[in-house]
């Protein structure tokens, strides 16, 4: 059997971009995160990361050229590429217009109704895979986004700023350690893969990139009873890092539906010193953390006082 082409368009090289910017009359766009792919080696190792399969259904966030879409296209079944860029997804279409199997979304990812456009394809039963060479400006709330819709995917294989990924897969107790790690490593199993140097992309970014993979796990790595509520406490845990939990908790007790007095309660419940950095608690202490708080709420909720004029039932 012949084995796909890793570069179907012939455009990761920086001749092949330089040229499709003149002829188009464009320039990267420094504020949309522009970095265009120009290493085949590396372009071999992403597509081989993301172990992708004739039948699986492949999301990718940032189409760029389609240098990349191309070469997932030829070993898929259907690829749904997303481009922000409203010149560079045209000139996209038109190279990518040959696979048939290509799907091309003008717009902003995150603000991208998930399960609308994803189911709008008939899916096959098995979940999505996911590829990208993320903006760096964007990668958290596209990051976020994806864990917030995990039930869609399977298997997210993302190019991000090395300093990002090696957030998302830190421990407590390290000052890396924040709401993407503990996000991540909650709903995924993280896998660090490779590094990209700078001089991999054109134009260079000013940092070096790495590939991550994150494995979507079946079952959460602890049981959280409101997913929103416990990121809004964690949210508001790393909102001050330097203070001690207590402090940056308390702080911000109007949005999580308690007083100060029952941040100090709930802390200590769940067994979480509140004289502590938010850096110091881990996974697991968060999640009963918000589990007291979840249950402080609906105790609070059923003491509320029956409204004037009307008999409580005895």
């Amino acid at each position: 059997m012949n084995e796909h082409p890793i570069d179907p368009l012939r455009l990761c090289a920086p001749s092949a971009v330089l040229s499709l910017m003149q002829k188009h009359h464009i320039r990267p766009n420094k504020s949309l995160g522009q970095h265009f792919l120009i290493d085949r080696n590396v372009l071999r190792r992403i597509i081989s990361a993301a172990q992708i399969q004739n039948d699986d259904h492949v999301l990718e966030i940032g189409t760029g050229f389609g240098t990349l879409t191309a070469a997932i296209a030829v070993r898929c079944k259907l690829v749904v590429t997303v481009e922000k860029d409203k010149k560079l997804a045209r000139i996209a279409e038109e190279l990518l217009s040959p696979f048939e199997n290509v799907r091309l979304l003008i717009g902003d990812f995150t603000e991208l109704e998930l399960h609308e456009v994803l189911e709008h394809d008939n899916v096959c039963e098995r979940p999505w895979k996911v590829i990208g060479n993320l903006p760096y400006y964007a990668t958290k709330p596209i990051l976020m986004k994806l864990l917030s819709h995990r039930s869609l995917f399977e298997l997210c294989t993302l190019t991000i700023q090395r300093e990002v990924a090696e957030r998302i897969a830190s421990s407590h107790g390290t000052k890396a350690y924040g709401i993407l790690s503990i996000a991540a490593q909650l709903f995924t199993d993280v896998e660090l893969l490779f590094d990209i140097p700078p001089t991999c992309f054109f134009p260079p970014p000013k940092v070096t990139s790495k590939v991550i993979r994150l494995r979507v796990r079946k079952v959460p790595k602890y049981e959280v009873h409101d997913e929103a509520l416990f990121f809004r406490l964690v949210r508001a845990a790393f909102s001050e890092r330097r203070k001690r939990i207590i402090n940056s908790l308390s702080s911000r007790a109007h949005l999580l539906g308690l007083s100060k007095e029952q941040i100090g309660i709930a802390l200590n419940s769940a067994g979480i010193d509140p004289s502590t950095r938010a850096e110091h608690v881990n996974i697991d202490s968060f999640v009963r953390l918000a589990g007291v708080v979840h249950e402080m709420l609906i105790k609070a909720q059923t003491r509320k006082p029956t409204p004037r004029g009307e008999r409580r039932e005895a």
